[in-house]
């Protein structure tokens, strides 16, 4: 990912977080909330994704088939 000034240069990130979660992480930085509507899966990751000291996943767990 890329935000000059944002997200930090270089970091690698080792938590859990996938593509559902970028919808509820935008939503929050353009000032809005997801849609309440429905069910969204996906969490706020702008702490990982800014590498926050201590940041952790937002998920309990992960479930695929």
């Amino acid at each position: 990912m890329r935000f000059p000034g944002k997200i930090p240069q270089g970091k690698v990130c080792h938590e859990m977080a996938w593509s559902m979660d970028i919808l509820p992480t935008v939503a929050k930085l353009a000032g809005t909330e997801a849609p309440a509507d429905r069910i969204i899966d996906g969490k706020d990751i702008w702490p990982l994704m800014t590498a926050a000291a201590g940041a952790t996943t937002p998920h309990d767990a992960y479930y695929y088939y």
